[in-house]
């Protein structure tokens, strides 16, 4: 049996394919034997490379010296020659976040800014360094480092009642859930929908993502959550008791931070999230009654269009769930265990208007800290060809939340 010594490298997530050459694949696969050394079990955070004669230089630091940074730079800095100055926040935000690939001059002066080393990291075949690798030695950075995404979706699923269920009950039920979620993504691969999904366990559910990121992939998350609840539901028809869970939902857009933890001798393959979102999310869920789906007040970046007003316009939560609904005419025929999808409707409820037609609600969560945040009540309907309708969510007339 082969140990964490031998076994393959992660190959960042499927960014090394068939876009590179072999060369490139070696050298990908030198950088990880070379940063896992570095990394030292996790004591030490890679944020940027550059490019050198004979391989790629990086910037390395433990990870405790970036809470030290912030301490030790309560004012505005600067690091590149235009200028621009940023809050120290802002500044490692802006290293975690995008491509880590920098020129020489900028992984200097972060470097000097932080306090933080600069090693020299030879490859096999440093030609063949310009030969489309990049994204690949930006996720192993990532993975032996930290990364900060903004405006990205997450969804967070708990299990009703699940402390009261005995430990096989709950064993079961997580594996149930898991299982909805493989088939919604796997259905959504078949339609040609590519989510890079991933989860986080909390416990008694699950926080989902997507590796993606963008409008486009808020969307497909969507998609995902509420095909995932679809097969759940109509699991839990046929399932002996309490081997299906009932669950209750929350999405929302915003920021978090992305983590791999050590197993082993190197990163797991899945990563643990923190940050904004998961936190609203949290607060949220738990003023959810069961069955409930909840969608944070949010705004993010719209679907890119023709123009430039196009593609600098952002949508709310109102907007990006019109937004979604010209996607869901591509789920049409997927299978449901023993039937196959003919139609999806999704929306956020209101209160009937005089004279015809339904508004959308607001509503209001106060969390224990007496902090308030808005939420919509969101359903979904799922119509298979020849069974009973999947009603998701909770009517309008069942929320309880008060009014925002």
């Amino acid at each position: 049996m082969s140990g964490p010594e031998e076994r393959q490298p992660p190959e960042a997530d499927g960014a090394l394919g068939a876009r590179i050459s072999a060369q490139a694949r070696v050298n990908v696969r030198a950088l990880d034997q070379a940063l896992r050394e570095l990394w030292e079990l996790g004591r030490y955070v890679f944020l940027l490379w550059s490019r050198g004669e004979h391989g790629v230089t990086v910037l390395r630091l433990p990870h405790e010296n970036l809470i030290a940074f912030l301490g030790n730079h309560p004012d505005w800095v600067s690091w590149r020659n235009d200028g621009a100055r940023m809050t120290a926040e802002q500044f490692l935000m802006s290293l975690m976040g995008g491509s880590r690939l920098v020129s020489a001059d900028d992984l200097q002066a972060a470097g000097s800014l932080l306090g933080a080393e600069r090693i020299d990291i030879a490859v096999p075949h440093p030609g063949a360094l310009r030969q489309g690798e990049s994204g690949a030695i930006d996720a192993l950075i990532g993975r032996y480092g930290m990364s900060f995404h903004s405006g990205c979706a997450v969804v967070l699923l708990d299990i009703v009642d699940f402390s009261l269920f005995r430990p096989l009950e709950q064993v079961t039920q997580i594996h149930s859930l898991s299982t909805s979620l493989n088939w919604a993504h796997s259905a959504l691969l078949h339609r040609r929908i590519d989510v890079r999904f991933a989860r986080s366990s909390t416990g008694d559910g699950f926080y989902i993502w997507n590796r993606d990121s963008g409008p486009g992939a808020n969307i497909n998350l969507y998609h995902l959550m509420h095909l995932m609840l679809a097969n759940n539901a109509l699991r839990r028809r046929s399932a002996p008791r309490r081997s299906v869970p009932e669950v209750k939902t929350a999405f929302h857009v915003g920021s978090y931070y992305d983590i791999y933890l050590a197993e082993g001798l190197r990163p797991v393959a899945d990563s643990v999230i923190v940050g904004n979102v998961t936190v609203e999310l949290a607060r949220i869920l738990g003023a959810a009654r069961p069955g409930q789906i909840l969608v944070g007040d949010f705004t993010a970046s719209a679907p890119a269009g023709e123009s430039a007003s196009d593609r600098n316009r952002t949508l709310d939560s109102v907007s990006f769930i019109e937004a979604v609904q010209p996607t869901l005419s591509a789920l049409r025929g997927i299978e449901l265990l023993d039937d196959r999808l003919l139609e999806v409707r999704c929306y956020l409820t209101g209160s009937a208007r005089q004279g015809g037609g339904f508004d959308i609600g607001r509503y209001r969560v106060v969390d224990k800290h007496q902090r308030s945040r808005n939420v919509f009540n969101a359903k979904v309907n799922i119509t298979p060809e020849r069974g009973d309708p999947v009603y998701l969510g909770l009517q309008n007339h069942e929320v309880v939340l008060p009014r925002a």
